[in-house]
C-alpha cells in the first residue's frame, strides 16, 4: 500500500483520470489486494463526477 500511494502521488492527472473513470484502482484493491472494504471505499469516490486523488489516497492510507 506504501508503494500505490508513492507511485499514485507521482503519476500525472490525465493518468490518473483515465484509470480512475475505469474503475481501475477499486478494482485492484478488490482483486489484487483482497480488500474489499477497501475497494467499496474507493469504489464510491470513483463514481462521483469529480474524484479527487487526495480523497483516494485517504482512504488507502
Amino acid at each position: 500500500m506504501i508503494l500505490f500511494t508513492q507511485i499514485a502521488e507521482g503519476v500525472d492527472e490525465e493518468t490518473w483520470l483515465f484509470h480512475l473513470q475505469r474503475g481501475d484502482y477499486s478494482r485492484w484493491f478488490r482483486e489484487a489486494i483482497k480488500d474489499e472494504s477497501l475497494a467499496e471505499e474507493v469504489e464510491k469516490i470513483e463514481k462521483k463526477k469529480r474524484c479527487l486523488r487526495r480523497a483516494t489516497l485517504t482512504h488507502i492510507r
